[in-house]
């Protein structure tokens, strides 16, 4: 992510704009948030956030922690926060795990991430079934 200010924020104006932003994607369908965060966001964020939700998909299914960083090119430091944050609020989480398992869609990309991973450790094994 982003490097951010040294300088901080009073607490009024950082519960402001922090509501605010969270009324805002809250009112929004999910065109409206696809659009809005390809305009706010980097490729680079993007896809440290998508990484950061793969890791607690993989995580969730009892993927390996070394598993997870080789497959998505993150350290093992990452992936470590990310089970920290499972571990201490996990609410957000279950609510995207929630949303992932009701999409088949979703569920395809689920299955695909964790076969993948999967195949990632039999391949390190030198054991891999074709």
């Amino acid at each position: 992510m982003p490097h951010v200010s040294q300088r901080i924020l009073d607490s009024k104006t950082k519960r402001q704009i922090t509501d605010t932003f969270e009324l805002v994607l809250g009112k929004m369908n999910k065109n409206e948030t696809n659009t809005f965060l390809f305009s706010l966001l980097s490729d680079t964020e993007r896809l440290m956030l998508a990484k950061r939700l793969a890791i607690a998909v993989l995580l969730s299914e009892g993927v390996s922690q070394s598993s997870i960083a080789e497959v998505l090119c993150v350290t093992r430091e990452t992936v470590n926060r990310i089970d920290l944050a499972l571990m201490k609020r996990s609410q957000g989480f279950q609510i995207a795990f929630k949303k992932i398992n009701d999409d088949q869609v979703m569920q395809g990309v689920k299955n695909m991430l964790v076969k993948l991973a999967s195949y990632s450790i039999k391949a390190a094994g030198g054991r891999v079934d074709l």
